[in-house]
């Protein structure tokens, strides 16, 4: 039915109505998107964390 939506009737079978939503999807606006964002306070934290984490978890011993 999702790339026949017409389809109401398979080998002599019907098939359930179709479930829709009453969602106008034009009054919906979401906010555009950042790829990433981090606080310029956070950069140096974080740059060591994730060093500290592949130092401790990326070894093969």
């Amino acid at each position: 039915q999702q790339k026949l939506p017409q389809l109401k009737r398979v080998d002599d079978i019907e098939l359930p109505t179709k479930i829709g939503f009453g969602v106008d999807n034009e009054a919906i606006h979401l906010p555009p998107t950042v790829p990433h964002y981090v606080p310029q306070e956070m950069q140096a934290f974080l740059a060591k964390f994730i060093d500290e984490y592949y130092r401790l978890f990326d070894t093969r011993g």
